[in-house]
This record gives structure tokens, C-alpha cells and sequence, in this order.
């Protein structure tokens, strides 16, 4: 991801916490780390990779980086993972 955009992450990964109903919000650190772990893909995949887990059966908590990560990647979370 490229610097610029961060703030368009920002809304994504905040949108997604509330989508998700997390009591907590992701402290600007946290994004930042997000982000940096993501670094290596683009906004448009990350933000499709979002789309997908929460389309997922497995995809109903709130995704870690590493999660956004396998989808991009194409190994996909199985029911067995989740446990």
C-alpha cells in the first residue's frame, strides 16, 4: 500500500470494525500496523480481500492483517482454522 493511502484504509479497516461490532476502536497505532503488514499489496486488493472474508463462512469475526493476507494470496481459511 502506498502511503496516500492510508487514510483511505483507515476508513475501510474502521468501517469494518463497526460492520463487525467491535467494542473497541483500533487506536491509530493499531491501523498503522495494519498497514504496514499489508504493505506489500494494494488498496484496491486489500480492500477486496475485506469484501471477501466478510463474505465467508468463516468470516465472521473481525480479520487480523494475516487473514486479509490469505485471501489476497488465495489459501483460504477453513471451518478447521477457525478453531
Amino acid at each position: 500500500m502506498l502511503d496516500s493511502d492510508f487514510n483511505k484504509f483507515n476508513d475501510l479497516i474502521l468501517g469494518a470494525q463497526q460492520y463487525y461490532q467491535s467494542k473497541e476502536t483500533l487506536s491509530p497505532i493499531a491501523v498503522k500496523m495494519y498497514v504496514m503488514v499489508l504493505a506489500d499489496y494494494t488498496y484496491p486488493q486489500c480492500e477486496k480481500a475485506m469484501v471477501t472474508h466478510m463474505q465467508s463462512p468463516t468470516g465472521q469475526f473481525f480479520p487480523k492483517a494475516a487473514d486479509l493476507i490469505r485471501h489476497i494470496d488465495g489459501t483460504p481459511i477453513t471451518a478447521d482454522q477457525v478453531i
